[in-house]
């Protein structure tokens, strides 16, 4: 009876709980976003834009609904490109990587720099702050200029990649998602605020003044919700 007469969550709350990054529950969802195999057997639950809608706010939840999901599978092929990356546990039972990737980079250290105390009214954390160091001295020039290319604004997305001692079978690889294949565990968008040297000069001026170099620090904001979910 509780349950019955308590408030319900209004569709404008539902969207603001949402992370404002997409994270690896809904990317792998096949209920929301089915792979690229799909065979048009069944009906998708999408909604449809025509010229009949409820109201302005229903054609608009509408064009949110579809953003989302489409934007959800556009970063979901992007990330599954990088399988050649190949993770394993090397001899220090850390995490190595086999291969290489154009899109992809391994982090030496990730640090979270500052956790702001929630506004009034809320539960999440109004402000999260990070850092991440990496290097792209094993890349080709050209690579290298792409990631010099970083800018204030600009979106990533964080990977945590722990496989399995045990190798999977061809059996079970076949079967596995691409998550239990490669030990994908979390994935977390982040919005870079500024990129520092090693010396800690900083590298956003691109008049060419600043020699951008090959270990960078990148200092980045991401989801308060999604922080609040780890």
């Amino acid at each position: 009876m509780v349950s019955f007469f308590e408030k319900q969550q209004s569709q404008k709350e539902a969207i603001n709980a949402l992370p404002l990054y997409l994270n690896e529950q809904i990317m792998w969802d096949e209920s929301l976003v089915p792979s690229i195999n799909y065979s048009g057997e069944g009906c998708l639950a999408l909604p449809k834009l025509n010229l009949q809608f409820l109201t302005l706010h229903d054609y608009l939840l509408r064009n949110f609904n579809l953003f989302h999901l489409e934007s959800t599978y556009e970063i979901r092929e992007d990330i599954q490109e990088v399988p050649h990356l190949l993770a394993y546990i090397n001899h220090e039972g850390e995490t190595a990587f086999r291969g290489w990737s154009r899109m992809a980079v391994p982090i030496r250290e990730f640090k979270i720099t500052e956790v702001k105390q929630p506004n009034i009214g809320e539960v999440k954390p109004s402000s999260v702050t990070a850092e991440v160091t990496f290097s792209i001295s094993g890349y080709k020039a050209q690579i290298r200029s792409e990631w010099n290319a970083l800018k204030e604004h600009d979106v990533l997305f964080l990977l945590s990649i722990r496989p399995s001692f045990e190798p999977l079978s061809a059996e079970e690889a076949a079967e596995a998602s691409l998550p239990q294949r490669l030990g994908l565990q979390f994935v977390r968008g982040c919005e870079v605020i500024e990129i520092r040297n090693e010396e800690g000069t900083l590298m956003n001026d691109f008049s060419g003044r600043i020699k951008r170099d090959e270990d960078c620090d990148c200092c980045f904001r991401y989801s308060t919700i999604s922080h609040g979910c780890q």
